[in-house]
């Protein structure tokens, strides 16, 4: 580490983008720490900022800035500790204190990072005790060794008095020098003490200038705050378009505020037009980030019968929930709706029973995936048996119908009703009816979804589009009934679509569950990339969802071919999808060119073998028309083949299947796949019983 001293005098011109720090002199000179963390003469405690306010600097006669001869040192220390500390979804404390000694060790080893980084530590109280002194220690020698990070940390301390005394003309000074070298942080945090008020005197046009200076840097949270100064018509002239404009930037850049700023557009009619299923939608959206607003207003929704079917114990659910995520003003809410249980006769609303009223289907997925591509094996959907007393698999219902359409199609006009009220805005009426529909489990929407799709299309100019597309994007992610979800996705699916309308991310991470990969897929291959999307999740899923999508999956690539060969007939019932498979990769041209004793050899035996045990049973002789010709080329090769117990099955399933017929042609393939199984088996078991040497 080199450390350079400059005179006074001419510090002005030696920012250069860096953390100064004044230098309190002994002899005109100063020694700080050095790359194993000792202290020198004075402890870093006491460096003072330039440009932060901080005491009189004026009898001080040199400062001095730190070059890194490595500019990353501790590195590995560093990074072990980010990974330890960011996987900790658990918030375990173990992993915690191991993650605080390993950026101690970075620290001391000169990682600026590692020493802002402890100091949120410290702030936080992750894992440790909360200790605002030893935060302002971090992250003032965070600061500096040059990090902005811990410069604006360290005003944050002064902002807020923790640590130190407040002083918000400190504050102040110090997010302005971090904003005029283009900080949207230090900005945004100007915006916020302009707006709260230095020393008690709010400045609300300094704060709209930060603010504003933020935003035109398409910062999510300087665009947030924006929206609202124009919102309110505070210092700016009331526009509700600009307000609109910067909420919905915003949201995209993921600010979660500015989803609820959207949602209160939306619900009082400002710019938009009034429409409390997009209100839900975006309440919705943050409720996984533990927004307590949120769910409280998606309560107060339910408690009145707006977007959603009246029901006040979904909305003290909701209330409740609230008030765990420290939302305080929910605290009334509860009270009213709790009393109300009382007077009937009921106990408390349980938290087990809180979290089971507020979870939607959508919710469970999300939950369940955790920024993985697929679902766990052990996810399911179902919860109960039928009427029948079966209890059917993910996505097993609609797959018997497609294949074997064995349900009945109701009468749909309840649907039909539904959507009319839905294009009339009356959406707690629709959402009703639905629940009442699919209340009778006989009614399945994959047996109604032609008919209806039907019905809108060649009402579509007499519906109003946008309050059916909102509507429906509120039920996928709010709804706790699948066949309701089922219905959203279709309806959706005969709207016209753009590959990046954010619906698609929700229907796509829907179809990762076997449940409802029919109808996502249905969806996705409307779009101009859907069957790229389609391949995704075809490689994600394993039961009745990569049935589906091998079945709609266009072979469009050499990758998807080969995937479809090596992989498509890899589920819980092969004999659904052999033919589709064996059409799409060209089955026959694939064995000739095949050798035998190649992996794809036989994983096209395999191929073949579902085609043959699924004729007569989800398919017929129609769906492939080649078996003849795949099964003399796959026995003119075997008897090359080496031994393989996969080859033998399928000389098995040739035997059995073409055993059957009483056509003379079929009955010799049968007989060539018995001969060679008898010579391949027998020949395996006297080689068995050779004794060595011999």
């Amino acid at each position: 580490m080199e450390v350079r001293y400059i005179e006074k005098e001419n510090s002005l011109n030696c920012m250069n983008g860096k953390i100064y720090v004044v230098l309190a002199v002994e002899k005109g000179w100063y020694r700080i720490i050095d790359e194993s963390g000792k202290d020198y003469l004075y402890p870093p405690e006491s460096f003072e900022m330039v440009g932060g306010g901080v005491n009189d600097v004026r009898d001080k006669n040199f400062i001095f800035t730190i070059n890194d001869v490595n500019d990353n040192p501790g590195k590995e220390w560093y990074d072990e500790a980010c990974d330890l500390i960011d996987t900790n979804s658990n918030e375990k404390k173990e992993d915690y204190l191991q993650g605080l000694k390993l950026l101690e060790k970075s620290a001391c080893m000169g990682n600026r990072d590692a020493m802002n980084d402890l100091g949120m530590m410290y702030y936080r109280g992750y894992g440790v005790e909360q200790d605002y002194t030893l935060a302002l220690k971090w992250f003032r020698r965070g600061a500096a060794y040059g990090s902005d990070m811990a410069y604006e940390n360290l005003a944050l301390l002064y902002k807020n008095g923790q640590g130190v005394p407040q002083n918000t003309s400190v504050a102040r000074d110090m997010y302005l020098a971090m904003a005029n070298k283009g900080s949207t942080t230090a900005m945004n945090s100007l915006g916020n003490l302009y707006y709260l008020g230095i020393d008690g005197e709010s400045d609300y046009e300094q704060s709209f200038r930060w603010y504003s200076r933020s935003a035109e840097l398409d910062d999510a949270e300087g665009l947030d705050e924006t929206g609202a100064f124009y919102k309110k018509g505070l210092v700016v002239e009331q526009d509700y378009k600009k307000a609109a404009e910067c909420f919905a930037k915003a949201a995209c850049l993921g600010d979660k505020y500015a989803f609820i700023d959207l949602a209160s557009m939306y619900y009082h009619g400002c710019y938009f037009k009034q429409d409390y299923g997009t209100a839900l939608y975006y309440l919705r959206k943050v409720v996984p980030l533990n927004m307590g607003i949120a769910m409280n207003n998606i309560g107060s929704l339910y408690e009145d019968g707006l977007a959603v079917h009246k029901n006040e114990e979904i909305a003290l659910a909701w209330y409740k929930r609230a008030v765990m995520a420290g939302y305080d003003e929910g605290e009334e809410n509860v009270k009213d709706l709790e009393l109300k249980r009382a007077a009937k006769g009921l106990s408390p609303m349980s938290d087990d029973a809180v979290f089971h009223l507020t979870t939607s289907i959508f919710d469970k997925i999300d939950e369940a995936l955790q920024d993985a591509d697929e679902l766990p094996e052990s996810f399911t959907l179902q919860t109960k048996k039928s009427s029948d007393g079966l209890v059917w698999a993910d996505g097993a219902r609609d797959g018997i119908y497609v294949y074997h359409n064995r349900y009945p199609v109701p009468d749909i006009s309840p649907l039909i009703h539904a959507v009319r009220e839905i294009s009339a805005n009356h959406y707690s009426i629709a959402d009703t009816m639905l629940l009442d529909f699919f209340d009778d489990e006989e009614n399945v929407m994959i047996a109604c979804m032609e008919a209806v799709q039907k019905w809108i299309l060649t009402n579509r100019d007499d519906l109003d589009g946008d309050r059916i597309y909102a509507f429906a994007r509120s039920l996928l992610i709010n709804t706790q009934e699948k066949e309701i979800v089922k219905f959203a996705i279709s309806v959706l699916a005969i709207i016209d679509l753009e590959d990046d309308d954010p619906v698609i991310a929700i229907v796509e991470k829907m179809g990762l569950s076997d449940e409802f990969t029919l109808f996502a897929i249905y969806l996705l291959s409307k779009l101009k990339h859907g069957n790229e999307k389609i391949f995704e999740i075809a490689q994600n899923v394993h039961g009745w969802g990569r049935i589906h999508a091998v079945e709609w999956l266009e072979p469009a690539t050499e990758k998807i071919r080969d995937w479809l060969l090596h992989e498509g007939i890899h589920h819980i019932m092969p004999e659904y999808s052999g033919a589709a498979v064996a059409n799409k990769i060209g089955l026959v041209e694939r064995l000739q060119a095949a050798a035998p004793d190649s992996r794809e050899y036989v994983d096209i035996g395999n191929v073949l073998q579902a085609v043959l045990r699924g004729m007569g049973g989800p398919l017929n002789e129609e769906t492939y028309k080649h078996t003849d010709e795949a099964t003399e080329c796959f026995l003119a090769k075997v008897v090359f083949a080496p031994p393989n117990e996969d080859v033998y099955d399928v000389l098995r399933t040739i035997k059995i299947y073409f055993g059957a017929k009483k056509d003379r042609n079929y009955q010799d393939y049968a007989k060539r796949a018995q001969a060679v199984l008898r010579d391949r088996v027998q020949s395996e078991r006297e080689q068995l019983h050779e004794w060595p040497g011999d």
